[in-house]
């Protein structure tokens, strides 16, 4: 005799948010990685940029690169900082999101590409004139690195 076997809803929603669920460790792994990429919509509209926190050769030290209009610049970040980031990141639960944003009824502005890499694991946004509350710390972190370098 066979029983079936017979879920309650509560668990069924249980396990599909557990496997929609990307649960990140407390410290930061080693490949994470931010790329925040910033093109004018129009043209003319100013100068491309990008800013990147990547680890270095020497484990456990993580530097940014900006690029503004190909003039590159370096810094070596402070582990609290990149902790700080990371930490952010985890917060927005960056995997759960939109792979866009948009504010079309804005005709300049620009167009900002945020790629995360994590735990092997990349994440794209796309975000035209429009960014999701939800990276709002992280966005406030990557400013002040970009006055760090300036």
């Amino acid at each position: 005799m066979r029983v079936p076997i017979v879920k309650s809803s509560l668990q069924i929603i249980i396990s599909l948010f557990t496997i929609g669920c990307t649960q990140l460790p407390k410290q930061i792994p080693e490949d994470f990685q931010v790329l925040i990429e910033n093109s004018p919509i129009q043209p003319g509209g100013g100068g491309n940029y990008s800013l990147m926190i990547r680890q270095t050769a020497s484990k456990g030290q993580f530097e940014l690169i900006r690029n503004y209009d190909n003039t590159i610049r370096k810094l070596t970040l402070s582990t609290y900082g990149v902790q700080r980031l990371y930490d952010a990141v985890r917060d927005a639960k960056i995997f759960r999101l939109k792979d866009n944003y948009a504010d079309m009824n804005v005709l300049d502005g620009s167009n900002i590409t945020l790629t995360i890499k994590v735990n092997g694991k990349v994440k794209v946004i796309n975000m035209r004139n429009k960014q999701p509350d939800e990276l709002k710390s992280v966005s406030s972190i990557l400013r002040k690195f970009e006055l760090e370098i300036r």
